[in-house]
């Protein structure tokens, strides 16, 4: 005879998955939230290159070509450090419903089912973190080409 009892309905390792999957989703959470500090950065240094290449001199025919393509592509970093900002669809946890339907239900079916939503939810945010990812990436990437162009016809 078996004297190990174990409900069968209740996965075995339910709380130690559950956890996990908090933490994930509370990384992820975090590194939006650093993306965004970085793209702010970017954001800014885009601003201040640009407003030195200009006080350097005044935008006419006389500026160099190098100089006018690296106030371009410093504009195109800025713009891309601004689309890290644009507001997105944030998955989120709906209180009410959860309380209203699983309040009186057997707290592992609940635990089970908040999993379920906690890893949609961390899927959702790893391809927002992505995104924002890329276009950083190209933000920056555009930022030290302009700040060579700008930095060459400066000389």
């Amino acid at each position: 005879m078996n004297t190990t009892s174990t409900n069968p309905v209740t996965p075995p390792s339910l709380e130690i998955v559950f956890n996990a999957v908090d933490k994930e989703l509370e990384g992820l959470t975090n590194h939006v939230e650093s993306l965004d500090t970085k793209a702010g950065v970017i954001l800014g240094f885009a601003g201040v290159v640009a407003g030195l290449a200009v006080s350097h001199g005044q935008l006419t025919v006389h500026y160099g070509l190098a100089i006018k393509i690296g106030l371009i592509i410093d504009v195109l970093a800025g713009i891309l450090a601004m689309l890290t900002f644009l507001p997105r669809k944030w998955p989120v946890l709906q209180a009410r419903n959860l309380r209203n339907k699983y309040l009186m239900s057997p707290a592992e079916e609940t635990q089970l089912i908040l999993l379920d939503s906690m890893v949609s939810r961390v899927n959702e945010i790893s391809w927002l973190v992505v995104k924002k990812g890329w276009l950083i990436k190209f933000a920056l990437a555009s930022l030290a080409v302009a700040i060579a162009l700008i930095a060459i016809s400066s000389v």
